[in-house]
């Protein structure tokens, strides 16, 4: 998610070892929250951003 930012010596990666496992990010809300539409606008955003960076998209 960082690659260009760790390149250019932005940020350093704490530790030597990376691990992908997959989605590791949680996004911690009420699920009434899902009813305020900038919330549920940015958690498109985020779902989609993170899978855009996998090679693979998902539906709105």
């Amino acid at each position: 998610m960082f690659s260009a930012e760790i390149a250019q010596g932005e940020l350093v990666m704490p530790f030597d070892a990376a691990i992908e496992d997959g989605y590791g990010y949680y996004l911690k809300l009420h699920a009434d929250d899902l009813a305020d539409p900038a919330i549920a606008v940015f958690r498109s955003w985020l779902i989609n951003r993170f899978a855009a960076l996998r090679g693979t998209k998902r539906p709105e």
